[in-house]
């Protein structure tokens, strides 16, 4: 099982957002992901799963690969 780096995908998330110019809770509507499973995430409960960093790619119309690597954000998803 492939192991994600959390802290760079919440980090590239957040900065998602903030370039969209949306609030957490804009996010949250938008994508399908809810608070609690976003503040799990950052408390290393739980990471993200696939399908997670799907619709959150989605979301914010960029492919899943940046979110995971950083790499190709202008990448159709």
């Amino acid at each position: 099982m492939t192991q994600f780096n959390t802290e760079e995908i919440l980090a590239r998330i957040n900065l998602c957002i903030e370039e969209k110019g949306w609030s957490k809770e804009e996010f949250y509507a938008n994508s399908g992901i809810t608070s609690a499973s976003f503040s799990q995430w950052n408390t290393k409960r739980h990471a993200p799963t696939i399908k997670k960093l799907r619709q959150a790619a989605d979301c914010l119309g960029v492919p899943v690969e940046y979110l995971i690597t950083g790499n190709n954000k202008e990448t159709a998803t």
